[in-house]
């Protein structure tokens, strides 16, 4: 390293580049972290971050003369006592040698500590034409200045070959590609444009490839060079017709000697291997070397000594043309008479001079040496020989020879050499050491450990920061972190495997299916408990009562517990086991069953009892359906006694009254005490469940009672009901129930919703059962027999989060279009041009209604719709507060929202009034402008342009620039002319205009109001008189379309053509919810209706709206034809996954429409834009004399 370093300083160096923060230019730095700015400390302006952490910056140097090496001399600013080295990077080449000087500033910014400038010169071998820098600084601070040099190679050859065993004076430069930061086409190349940025260099570009060709026709020649960067990791093959080499490291300089290339035409192929792969490549060089000359002891003209055609040493009374590498003559005063002087030329004689032989030489002719000795090698430049160093034989200018080729072992290179950090040096042996260093008994120089300063370059990586402390350091080493693959300084980047960093320590991973023995049972990946594995200990499944290993050895079955390592029966919990009689759940004797047998549960007074049921009863009592014995009454007679709930005189069943035992459902009364018992049937109560809708993966469903119920406790009936899913984990799904009304012990309409919400995708639509858990009974007390109902659900609509998230941003980016078209659409507005505002409003419209189809898309799709909800003024009526002025008319009684339908999950309401809110204001400004229109007609006429204004004009044109006065005159008299064009849409042709502009949403609310309008109430009536208005101006409308070609234009005729197709398709979107099928069928025939109207009188309309509303067009038509794996009857064969990945086709073939209007916007206001900046060049600038 010091050797290169002298060699460096004794050559002659080139600055190419330099950069100083103190003057505020970034010039073309790439900032990767964000953080980068110019600041100060103390004075010191450098380039970085002032609140501390990593500061990271790049970029791309242009070299453009031949060299060898590159230097580079920095200062880097460290804050607050820091001292850690920053990390360089050169053409990938990660912490190159380099040397760093640490200068003490005191304290002049940030905390108490002090300040350091570091001084870094870092010196690479690089032979490229460009060289790219990536700079990496710790804990703040930053760039103070940096200057980048040239080394010029040894003999000041082409490209600094020097490293192939033709000398590098005989190469040429052909050709060189790929050399700028943004590439571009180059000649001979065959490939396809694709490039590829990489940070690390300030985004330049790679040429990305995976099968180039380059071809050209080089000079006469003998030998190729081709030299190129590869900066991929794959394999690639270089075909050059002559071989094929094979490549496959990564970031590398490739270089490719073709010798004895006398072919005029060189034909290079590269491809990757295999070639599904992406190569990446820049800098690419093509150089050649001339033909050799057989050159016999004929020398040049005043030539001693030559190389071919290349004179070195000129004769005698000569001197050298260093540029044409020939000799002259040296011509005395006044002797100039032809083209060299009156010398006379004398032809050169060869000779063989006889002399000694040079320094291991065999063999020599003059002093050229023509064979070398054993261990010597020949030159073949100089034509001189030299030792073989690295043979173990001193000789001729050797030092020392210990045959191999270790650094810093006392002789490197044939030359003596000491240790690192080494001061005095004597045959290879250090004496003294450097500062900070100590010589101990191996003659190696150590650092000091414990004096708090970090030698650089040295095996000390830490030592006692400023309290003394060993801050994770341990004889001067940082303390290896546990289970840390990869460690810079005290920090993990990287853990092995099986471990996850946190805090910057390694801790056992679990979940990740690898299993760490000396910390995991078990991994399988998942947090899922009684699945053999849970939080990495084995777990068997739930209640099992030995487990090993994750099975379950013994698993107790239900009606027994684990008790003294076995299983024993459990009297009282109603389950009947083999050791068991019986169990009927309580300990109560006579009735059946006691301590689970049948020998002790025969009820009292029973006569005859088989297993705990009584046969027959002792003599005067009577058998009851409860199994008991009860002392048997006149049941019968017709007379109810007290001991009787009811007596009607018969023994009949279902007649209410059996054994004066009164039935289920019935109640039984008796006028008077000692009279029958008259008894009447009661309908029970019954739980009614009805599936609602679905929105967002949302289910809901519908709990109601037939009648008014009640119940006995006092629990809320909504505490007790409960939902399950069969077979499904409760983690994978939730469930909400919204009390529409509760019920308690007084009767009510029970009703509750349930929302039901399922996390994963199923193949089968799952089963909901209901179960209500508590006594309920209607006002007789008949009591609710079924507390048990299911239902079937729909398939989910499950979206992981990663979907959902990306469905909300497709979403904000047509928000964000929409917003900006607004923008611009308002602007235009402004300025008198209203047809853009047209063009919009149509292309949002025409995909609005698409969420009315009666289907049930995914629900990526079901959030792109959502966008819709942006189409709307509904904020500037809340604004004007409308629904104050509905409700002084009683409006807002009549509100019934959809129950069936799409219309039913977005919540419309059919109130015609209400729903023409936005048209009703469009009426009053239309008011509104009519008086307005009037009052400026007279006061443009009476009071502005009349005699005084001109001259008040006149008068002002002396205080001011009358060109100014002329320009606001102008201006203002234009925008009054505007005021009164206004005057034309007030009329029946402006009114037909607006109902054309509002054909979509006003054709949609009336027909909306038509499908459920009713008559029971005078604000109906009114409503269907606006109704019957508006449908037969739009029938009017229609009409006149086929009148004759005289009376109407063919673009008033497309425009009324356009709105009938508005009609129908809006008819059969509202009218036919009920058929998914039929529905689809009709709209997608009304959309191909709207193709061909665009089709036939595309002549009249612009090139520009053509190519939009046919985009448009055509996108909503493949919609609607995909839309048919929608429908119910493909949900067995098209699952809800299928259906997510076709959301998301339609979720990018709608948006094509508002991109490729937003395009069309982009490229008229760059046109606009590049028209006024034409307008506003200077004349001269537009002159061809001056271009």
């Amino acid at each position: 390293m010091r050797l290169l370093i002298v060699l460096i300083y004794t050559t002659h160096q080139t600055l190419i580049y330099q950069f100083y923060a103190n003057s505020y230019n970034r010039d073309g730095w790439q900032d990767l972290g964000g953080d980068t700015i110019f600041t100060s400390c103390g004075g010191i302006q450098y380039f970085g971050s002032s609140w501390g952490g990593t500061v990271v910056n790049s970029k791309l140097f242009d070299v453009p003369e031949d060299h060898s090496h590159i230097r580079v001399d920095c200062q880097i600013l460290n804050i607050d006592g820091d001292t850690s080295v920053p990390v360089f990077e050169v053409d990938y080449r990660r912490r190159p040698d380099f040397q760093s000087t640490f200068t003490s500033q005191n304290q002049v910014c940030g905390n108490s500590q002090q300040e350091y400038i570091q001084s870094t010169t870092l010196i690479i071998q690089h032979n490229r034409r460009t060289v790219w820098m990536f700079v990496e600084t710790f804990n703040g601070g930053g760039l103070i200045s940096l200057k980048l040099s040239t080394v010029k190679c040894q003999y000041d050859c082409d490209g600094c070959i020097e490293n192939q065993q033709i000398f590098c004076l005989k190469w040429k430069l052909h050709q060189y590609s790929f050399t700028q930061k943004y590439l571009t086409n180059f000649d001979g190349w065959v490939y396809v444009s694709q490039y590829s940025d990489h940070y690390y260099c300030g985004y330049c570009q790679y040429l990305l490839y995976q099968q180039i060709q380059y071809s050209t026709k080089l000079p006469l020649h003998k030998d190729v060079f081709i030299r190129f960067f590869k900066a991929d990791g794959y394999t690639i093959i270089v075909d050059y017709q002559q071989g094929i080499k094979t490549i496959s490291s990564f970031y590398q300089q490739v270089e490719i000697l073709i010798e004895n290339h006398y072919d005029p035409i060189l034909i290079l192929k590269i491809k990757t291997q295999p070639i599904s792969d992406y190569g990446q490549i820049r800098d690419f060089d093509v150089f050649y070397t001339l033909p050799e000359k057989m050159l016999v002891n004929y020398l040049n003209q005043g030539c001693q000594e030559q190389i071919e055609d290349k004179c070195l040493i000129c004769q005698e009374g000569w001197i050298q043309d260093k540029f044409l590498e020939t000799c002259h003559p040296i011509c005395p005063e006044g002797t100039i008479e032809d083209q060299y002087c009156s010398l006379k030329v004398i032809q050169p004689q060869s000779a063989l001079i006889v002399s000694k032989l040079k320094e291991g030489c065999l063999e020599q002719i003059d002093n050229t040496c023509l064979i070398c000795k054993e261990g010597w090698v020949k030159d073949k430049f100089l034509e001189t020989c030299h030792p073989i160093c690295g043979d173990g034989i001193i000789q001729g200018q050797e030092e020392c020879d210990d045959a191999n080729l270790i650094s810093n072992d006392s002789c490197y290179q044939c030359k003596y050499s000491c240790i690192n950090f080494c001061k005095t040096c004597v045959f290879g042996i250090c004496y003294e050491c450097v500062f900070g260093f100590d010589l101990n008994a191996d003659l190696n120089c150590v650092s000091f450990c414990g004096d708090g300063n970090v030698v650089p370059y040295s095996d000390e990586q830490c030592d006692l920061n400023d309290n003394e402390e060993w801050d994770h350091c341990q004889d001067c080493r940082f303390v290896l972190i546990a289970n840390c693959k990869r460690q810079l300084l005290s920090m993990c980047l990287v853990c092995e495997l099986g471990y996850q960093l946190l805090e910057n320590a390694c801790f056992p991973h679990c979940g990740d299916k690898y299993v760490l023995q000396q910390y995991e049972e078990c991994d399988d990946g998942n947090l899922q408990p009684y699945d053999g594995c849970f939080e990495c200990k084995f777990q068997c499944a739930e209640d099992c009562n030995i487990c090993y290993l994750g099975q379950c050895l013994l698993k107790c079955e239900d009606g027994y517990r684990f008790l003294n390592n076995r299983c024993l029966s459990i009297c009282g919990d109603q389950i009947v086991t083999k050791e068991e009689d019986c169990d009927d759940g309580n300990k109560i004797q006579f009735d059946g069953c006691f301590d689970c047998k049948y020998s002790y549960s025969c009820p009292e007074n029973c006569y005859e009892c088989y297993q705990g049921i009584c046969l027959k009863c002792n003599d005067q009592y009577q058998l009851l359906i409860s199994n008991q014995c009860k002392l048997q009454l006149q049941c019968g007679d017709g007379l109810l006694q007290q001991q009787e709930e009811c007596d009607d005189g018969n023994s009949e069943v279902l007649d209410g009254c059996k054994d004066c035992l009164i039935e289920q459902n019935w109640i039984c009364t008796a006028m008077i005490r000692d009279s029958p018992s008259q008894c009447a049937f009661i309908q029970a109560p019954k739980l009614v469940i009805s599936y609602l809708n679905m929105t967002s993966n949302s289910q809901y469903i519908s709990i109601q009672f037939n009648q008014k119920v009640k119940i006995y406790s006092t629990q809320k009936l909504s505490e007790t009901i409960n939902c399950n899913l069969s077979n499904l984990n409760k983690k994978n799904w939730n469930s909400s129930l919204y009390i529409i009304q509760d019920v308690g012990s007084d009767v009510s309409f029970g009703e509750y919703i349930i929302e039901i919400e399922i996390q994963q995708l199923l193949e089968f639509r799952p089963i909901l059962t209901i179960e209500v858990n508590q006594t309920v009974a209607n006002y007789d007390n008949s009591f609710l027999d079924d507390f048990t109902k299911s239902i079937t659900l729909q398939y989910p609509q499950y979206l992981g989060e990663t979907q959902k998230e990306y469905a909300y941003k497709l979403k904000n980016l047509n928000m964000y279009l929409i917003y900006g078209l607004s923008g611009i659409t308002c602007a235009n507005l402004l300025l008198g041009n209203g047809d853009l505002f047209i063009e919009i409003l149509a292309i949002l419209q025409s995909q609005q209604y698409l969420r009315y189809i009666n289907l049930q898309f995914p629900q990526n799709l079901e959030i792109y719709f959502s966008v819709n909800d942006l189409i709307t003024i509904q904020p500037l009526l809340d604004f004007i507060d409308f629904s104050q002025i509905f409700s002084l008319i009683e409006l807002q009684q009549n509100q019934q929202p959809y129950s069936e339908g799409k219309f039913a999950v977005y919540q419309e309401n059919p109130t015609l009034i209400i729903n023409l809110s936005f048209q009703i204001l469009q009426c009053l400004i239309f008011l509104f402008l009519i008086l307005l229109c009037n009052l400026i007609k007279k006061v443009i006429y009476k009071w502005i342009f009349c005699q005084r204004n001109f001259y008040y004009a006149q008068t002002l044109s002396l205080q001011i620039n009358p060109k100014i006065v002329f320009k606001c005159q102008e201006s203002f008299y234009k925008i009054c002319l505007k005021l009164l064009n206004l005057k034309k849409y007030m009329s029946f042709q402006g009114l037909q205009k607006a109902l054309i502009l509002n054909g979509w949403d006003m054709t949609f609310k009336i027909l909306l109001y038509t499908r459920t309008f009713s008559t029971n109430n005078y604000l109906d009536i009114v409503q269907l008189i606006i109704t019957c208005v508006l449908l037969i101006l739009y029938v009017t409308i229609l009409l006149d379309s086929f009148k004759s070609k005289q009376t109407f234009s063919k673009l008033k005729r497309f425009e009324i053509l356009i709105y009938g197709r508005q009609f129908f398709f809006l008819f059969y979107l509202i009218f036919c919810q009920n058929s998914q099928i039929l529905q689809l069928g009709l709209l997608f025939m009304t959309n191909i209706l709207q193709i061909s109207l665009l089709f036939n009188y595309r002549h009249i309309q612009k090139r520009k709206n053509y190519i939009v509303q046919m985009v448009v067009e055509i996108s909503v038509l493949t919609f609607m034809l995909s839309s048919f794996l929608y429908i119910q009857e493909c949900n067995e064969y098209f699952n809800e996954e299928k259906k997510i990945i076709l959301g998301w086709i339609h979720i990018t073939i709608l948006s094509t429409g508002i991109i490729v209007e937003t395009i069309f916007i982009i490229k008229d206001l760059y046109q606009a834009w590049k028209r006024l900046y034409k307008r506003k060049k200077p004349q001269c600038a537009r002159s061809q004399l001056f271009i």
